[in-house]
């Protein structure tokens, strides 16, 4: 089987410049917690503080930022 392509994308970030520090630390909290876990996705479901079977599966309900 061979790869999937890829498509191209551009972000519209509209009017933001820049991230607050408070929102970095937050992302990179969660990513911290979900490096052998998951991906993007997991990482979204997180600070979204979703309910998904997966993050109950690997007590990612109890990260500090879940929900954030």
């Amino acid at each position: 089987m061979s790869r999937r392509a890829r498509v191209s994308y551009d972000l519209d970030t509209g009017a933001i410049k820049r991230l607050p520090d408070v929102e970095i630390k937050a992302i990179l909290r969660a990513a911290d917690e979900i490096i052998s876990v998951g991906g993007r996705n997991m990482l979204c479901f997180i600070l979204k503080g979703s309910n998904n079977q997966q993050i109950k599966k690997h007590g990612l309900e109890s990260c500090p930022v879940y929900g954030f």
